[in-house]
This record gives C-alpha cells, structure tokens and sequence, in this order.
C-alpha cells in the first residue's frame, strides 16, 4: 500500500483536520496578521499558504500555535448539531454574531454554510468552558425552535404542498399588515418556514396565521367544488328547521339536498305556494 509523504503543513504540526486547518488559516489571518488571500482559505492551497506562513519570521511559534488551538477548538462532538442545511444556517447566522460578538460571519468565499458557522465559533475568544455551555444553549434553542413547526405542517403535503405554499405566499400579499415587506416568493414547505424564520412574529401570531391560511384554503378549494351552485345563508325559524331535518331524515338527505328538491318541485308545479299566499290575503 502507498503511504503518502507527510507535506510541509504535516511535518510543522503534525496531522491536522479540515476543521483545524480552517481555524488556523483564520486564527493567522484575523488575529496574526497574516494577511491571506480569501481564495486559499479551505482552496486546494491552503495547507500550501498555512505553511509558507508557519516557516516565516512573522508566525507564532509553533508551541503556541499548537496552544491556542487547544484553547479555541470546542470538542467535535458539541458541533455534529449543525449540519450545513440552508434553513438552520439562515437561523443560527444572527445568532453566533450575536453570541461571538464578531462583526460579521468570516466569509472567505470557499467556506460552505456549516463551516462558515463553525469557523465563526472556533475564532470566538473565550475559555472553552463558556464556549462548551453556549453551544449547548444554542443547540437547545435550535431544537425548541424546530419544535413549533407543527404549527405548519399542514403545508407539507405530499399532494399539495407547492400549491399550499404558493397560496400562503399570496395570503401574506395580500394580508401586508402581518407581514415582513416583501416577502420573496416561495413554493416549498422549506422556503415556507425559512420566511417565518425570519419574520418577527411571535408564535401566536404564526400559529394564528397558518390557522386563517388553512380556513382560506378550506372555503376557497368547498366553493370551487360547488361548481355552478353557490352558497348563501338563511335564516329560519327553529320549527321550519326542524321541520326540515325531519323531510331530510325521512328521505336519507342532507339539509341542502332536501331544500334543493323542494324548490325544484314547487317551481315546476307550483301547487303550494299560490295557495299560501291566497290565504295570507
């Protein structure tokens, strides 16, 4: 079996993961001044630049090199939690520049979703105690926070769900009072929560609207079936109303059904109503 020689970066700290690597292209660059070029940054020369760097007169020995990525690194195993996927990297962005107090998310343009995230965290400055618990109060926040899509799930239809969400998308048009300007046009149930993600609803006020979403849908989808026939409302006595429940019973009808036929009935033979009105005279 071919054992691949150890490359200069290896031979200075020994073996050392993507996620070391990173940390390391940003410790150097943010806190070191090593000045990079953003597109070596997790690039095929990345190892390559670490090292020419490391071998300079302007690095950090390599001891102390070796200590501070001790002192930065958070276990792997506080991290699995996030995964790169674009709506939980959309929700926790805020949050780590918050937490960090980092300007900004580090943005070297080769870094994906997770280790952007990532990165951000393991460049934060303070003990790994402080970083551990944040991360564990983060991941609870995230859980609890996923935990509210229920409120939504109706629109995760296996049948329906592009046009579900894409009638949400006009509901919210056409309802701007509760909702964020603008919002971008969305066809799936992912795109849906991402807007509610970044909305400033409270939970109610999103439990609300997907409630009055699905009563639109409901009415809207009762009166397309209707076809040719509409609906209207009516008031009448409880006696006529019993009365009609009882026609309808006796002949296996609903309520609609019956008054149809006997409307149909006296407008053909019109026995019945001439005689009524002749004898309120």
């Amino acid at each position: 079996m071919a054992v691949n020689d150890p490359d200069r970066l290896e031979l200075k700290l020994g073996k050392t993961t993507e996620r070391q690597n990173i940390w390391l292209w940003l410790y150097l660059h943010e806190y070191r001044g090593a000045n990079f070029e953003e597109e070596t940054c997790n690039g095929l020369t990345m190892r390559e630049t670490l090292a020419t760097f490391i071998e300079s007169s302007n690095s950090p020995p390599v001891a102390e090199i070796k200590k501070a990525m001790d002192r930065f690194l958070a276990p792997d195993e506080n991290l699995k939690w996030i995964t790169g996927d674009e709506r939980q990297a959309k929700w926790l962005s805020f949050r780590v520049i918050e937490m960090t107090q980092l300007p900004s998310l580090v943005n070297p343009p080769k870094l994906t979703n997770r280790s952007r995230i990532i990165g951000t965290i393991d460049l934060w400055d303070v003990s790994l105690s402080q970083k551990v618990e944040a991360l564990s109060e983060l991941s609870h926040d995230w859980e609890q926070h996923r935990s509210k899509d229920s409120h939504f799930k109706w629109f995760e239809d296996e049948k329906e769900e592009i046009e579900r969400c894409r009638f949400a998308w006009e509901w919210l048009q056409k309802n701007k009072s509760i909702s964020q300007p603008g919002p971008p046009r969305f066809e799936s149930y992912r795109d849906l929560l991402m807007f509610f993600d970044s909305s400033n609803l409270r939970e109610l006020e999103r439990k609300s609207i997907a409630k009055s979403i699905r009563q639109r849908w409901g009415r809207q989808s009762y009166l397309e079936k209707l076809g040719d026939r509409k609906q209207y409302n009516f008031i009448l006595s409880n006696k006529i109303i019993e009365m009609l429940d009882a026609l309808a019973d006796a002949n296996d009808l609903k309520r609609p059904q019956a008054l149809e036929m006997l409307i149909e009935a006296e407008a053909k033979l019109g026995t019945h109503l001439p005689k009524k009105l002749q004898l309120r005279k």
